[in-house]
């Protein structure tokens, strides 16, 4: 357990390329170290197997059962405040509040250096992190349907529902749990900020623990969903910046800066301002004769007869 806790939580900013030297008597070997995303690889592997042997899938949700009764059991008629602290932070509104954060979190941490330079490249890289994480999450749908897991909320009998302790509409239980979908989220986007900007790349770690943990508390996932969920955004994390994936994110810097030094180009050229100009000349004349009521003035052109003048004569 300890080897695999490290082996995540380092997945952000241990250099995998590097070289290392294991001294054996008095040999020296030179040995190159493997990704982080073989490893996790591996660990998925040997779990999915054993799985497959009955006494060990037996014991292994039995576990499961346990550790989520035992978080339910933090809930209850005595743990008024309790309940509501966890029934608030497990809604639908609560999800766009926390989403709102994470994007004001990103927007101040773009913006907190005084370099343009600084500012793209933390730019392009939530924007590469985002996308990354729309490709995964499209990817692991399938995985939910094809499981068709129901939460514990759903399947195990005398759960405390916390729907029934308050008036809030808090999510208890759920079809297709795994994996999770939020905890895939929230350690997605910590894994991968740990690899550039560790401070925020550590602030999410501890969101991603508290938040998902909430959800087993409710009945809405199983603690192996959010197991699963740690291990599937491991090694894809590992994985992207690991491959030749990680070229993308320069493509994108250099798209953001080449438009962004576009558009301030224009700027300091004055194009902008001209538009603008150019613009208010061509609508002023007709909404000024709107305004006005008049009727269009004809024009006399020359070599050409007035015919309106001849009638009025």
């Amino acid at each position: 357990m300890s080897f695999m806790l490290s082996t995540l939580l380092r997945v952000g900013h241990i250099n995998y390329g590097s070289e290392s030297w294991i001294t054996m008597g008095n040999s020296s070997l030179q040995k190159r170290s493997l990704p982080a995303y073989i490893w996790i690889l591996v660990l998925i592997v040997v779990l999915t197997g054993a799985c497959i042997y009955p006494p060990f899938f037996k014991w292994f949700t039995t576990l499961d059962e346990s550790v989520a009764r035992w978080a339910n059991s933090v809930v209850g008629e005595k743990n008024g405040m309790i309940n509501m602290l966890i029934s608030l932070v497990n809604t639908n509104f609560a999800d766009v509040v926390i989403g709102s954060t994470i994007l004001a979190l990103a927007i101040w941490h773009i913006l907190k250096p005084d370099d343009n330079r600084e500012r793209l490249s933390r730019l392009a890289y939530w924007g590469f992190t985002a996308l990354m994480f729309g490709i995964l999450y499209e990817m692991t749908e399938p995985i939910e349907k094809a499981v068709g897991r129901d939460s514990p909320g759903r399947e195990l009998k005398g759960w405390l529902d916390l729907r029934r302790m308050s008036d809030i509409g808090v999510k208890v239980s759920k079809g297709n749990s795994f994996p999770s979908g939020h905890a895939s989220a929230h350690f997605f986007f910590a894994f991968m900020l740990l690899r550039r900007y560790r401070f925020v790349g550590w602030f999410l770690v501890v969101v991603a623990v508290i938040l998902p943990t909430t959800r087993v508390i409710t009945g809405a996932h199983w603690p192996t969903d959010i197991l699963a969920s740690v291990l599937l955004t491991g090694f894809a994390s590992s994985f992207i910046m690991d491959t030749r994936l990680a070229g993308i994110y320069p493509w994108m810097e250099r798209r953001v800066s080449e438009v962004f030094y576009l558009l301030t180009g224009l700027k300091r050229r004055g194009f902008i301002p001209r538009l603008r100009s150019a613009w208010a000349e061509f609508v002023a004349p007709a909404s000024a004769s709107k305004e006005a009521g008049a009727e269009p003035v004809a024009t006399e052109r020359p070599g050409v007869p007035d015919e309106d003048a001849d009638r009025r004569l």
